[in-house]
């Protein structure tokens, strides 16, 4: 078939909406990377995107022969492990060996997972997903469109604590998804989300299908249609896996997987090192400088993401209920030095908005937000501080960010102002998660980590909208409010960056949270490890294998 009869085949059975994001690629005013971030999310399919694009499909790993059990190094989850619960890497990361979501965020496109497509209707009010047939969870249920129907009228319940129930605020009401048939499932909005498909993704942690009205005990079943089936659980020690000979890819290639949780990341990389562990998730870049400087040894997946670790400032307590005191605050910050120290590089800087340069919605035409203590005093001064104040930063002990916070201490002491650090590790940072009873979302100032999301409104869902359920800064703003639902609304990409522009700008002046860096995640395999496939740089262990 002649490449411009194929394009009218695609253009026959595509919608409104996925017209027209071929009509602005082919116009030049939608570049071939952000075309394939548009058209997947609007369900055209991910060969047909990269076709449209001129871009080769990435080829899937594939491999033969081998085995052998594969050894997986990881933290130790921060919460309970259960899908609607987790809230960290180290928590996906396990749940995701036998846990599946509808489709998977990569850099560039979505990928269908255990939904083989997804069409909106022309106002993006109501998405219809087409569920694969054929799916089995591990205890030998079938999967069917009741059982993501119940999943995601449950994750949608503000009743559960879940990150998932901030995402769907206002957005997805319980009861709102439907299954006219074993196969459809049909989400009806409460107002137009033109990215959809993102929030039932892996971006969306909590997501991962389950039977439906699953009532067992997770940590001790493991349900899920993932490649693989637990044997043996140790809580914050350690996880070992059998291969899944259900699974709708087929069975794993290697005879076994086993988790290890460490408590502290050195501890992991020693590991590592020493070659007790295969593989990785994204670690820490001031922990792992020796492995780094030495690539040859080693393979290093390196993906730029909007992984950031941002700093609130309570705006209801003083002294930050002053906009110019948080702002002082953030002139305070070498985000140039933080990124070429602490990230070796490795990450771009972040100007206090959470729109990545990975977003396709990011632009670069927002005054940049500068490292000057002059001016900081200034604010300061203006807002009846000029011999400063004294205030505590709780830190979530993880990675860089004690660092972080140091170099942050540090340049306040020369404004005047002391801030005293507390760290905490991730169970007792998070807590419950709930106002009133968690470090997290109660002190008046810290330092969390928050994962790569494919599109900003994600973070503007759970961390800045009124209201929002891990809104950390009690950040209330009607017009941020507005434009917010607007960006979420919008599917064409000019009107999306326009919309951007204004959010970024007016976060730059209200200043409730600090964005200093947008990090890669770089995650590690020893050379003998083939076959390994990474979705948003976490292992995954399908069709890998040991060859020494």
């Amino acid at each position: 078939m002649r490449s411009d009869e194929h394009e009218e085949q695609i253009r026959r059975s595509s919608n409104e909406l996925q017209n027209h994001a071929i009509d602005e690629l082919r116009s030049g005013r939608l570049g071939r990377r952000n075309f394939l971030r548009v058209a997947t999310t609007l369900g055209i399919s991910v060969s047909a995107a990269h076709f449209l694009a001129g871009i080769p499909e990435p080829a899937r790993a594939q491999t033969a022969g081998g085995g052998g059990i594969l050894r997986l190094g990881g933290g130790v989850p921060g919460q309970q492990l259960d899908p609607i619960l987790i809230q960290d890497g180290a928590g996906t990361m396990a749940v995701t060996q036998v846990g599946e979501y509808l489709c998977w965020s990569e850099p560039e496109t979505l990928r269908p997972m255990l939904a083989e497509s997804w069409t909106p209707n022309n106002e993006g009010t109501v998405w219809t997903f087409k569920i694969r047939q054929g799916v089995k969870f591990n205890d030998g249920r079938q999967l069917t469109a009741r059982d993501v129907a119940w999943t995601f009228n449950r994750l949608a319940n503000p009743e559960f604590p879940s990150s998932a129930s901030g995402m769907f605020a206002n957005t997805l009401l319980p009861g709102s998804v439907s299954a006219p048939d074993n196969s459809t499932v049909v989400f009806e909005l409460e107002k137009p989300v033109g990215s959809f498909p993102w929030l039932v993704s892996n971006d969306n942690y909590n997501s991962v299908i389950l039977p439906e009205n699953y009532d067992g005990v997770w940590a001790k079943d493991w349900v899920g249609t993932g490649p693989w089936r637990i044997q043996e659980y140790i809580p914050g020690v350690r996880a070992t896996f059998a291969p899944n000979k259900d699974h709708w890819r087929g069975a794993p290639l290697a005879d076994g997987a086993e988790l290890s949780m460490f408590e502290d990341e050195t501890a992991l990389l020693l590991a590592f090192q020493n070659q007790s562990i295969d593989m990785t998730g994204p670690v820490g870049l001031s922990n792992a400088r020796a492995i780094l400087a030495n690539p040859a040894a080693y393979k290093i997946d390196v993906r730029q993401t909007s992984v950031h670790d941002p700093i609130h400032l309570r705006m209801d307590m003083e002294p930050f209920k002053d906009k110019r005191v948080r702002q002082a605050i953030a002139h305070c910050l070498d985000r140039e030095a933080l990124v070429k120290s602490l990230l070796m590089g490795y990450g771009s800087v972040g100007n206090d908005a959470p729109i990545a340069p990975v977003h396709a919605a990011y632009t670069s035409d927002v005054p940049q937000r500068s490292y000057d203590l002059d001016k900081a005093r200034k604010l300061l001064a203006e807002a009846g501080h000029e011999n400063g104040f004294q205030f505590k930063l709780t830190v979530l002990n993880y990675q860089i960010l004690p660092q972080m916070a140091q170099l942050l201490q540090s340049a306040l002491k020369q404004v005047n102002v002391q801030a005293d650090l507390e760290l905490l590790d991730s169970a007792a940072y998070r807590g419950n998660l709930r106002y009133g009873s968690s470090p997290m979302l109660d002190s008046i100032s810290g330092i969390n980590n928050y994962g790569h999301r494919g599109v900003p409104n994600l973070f503007f869902n759970i961390q800045l909208k009124s209201g929002a359920n891990i809104n950390s800064a009690r950040f209330a703003n009607a017009e941020f409010d507005t434009l917010a639902d607007q960006f979420a609304a919008e599917v064409d990409l000019q009107s999306q960056r326009a919309i951007a522009n204004k959010i970024h700008n007016l976060l730059l002046d209200e200043t409730p949270m600090i964005y200093p860096a947008f990090k890669n995640q770089v995650s590690l395999s020893q050379n003998s490890i083939e076959g390994l496939e990474r979705q948003a740089s976490y292992p995954v262990l399908h069709k890998a294998v040991r060859t020494a």
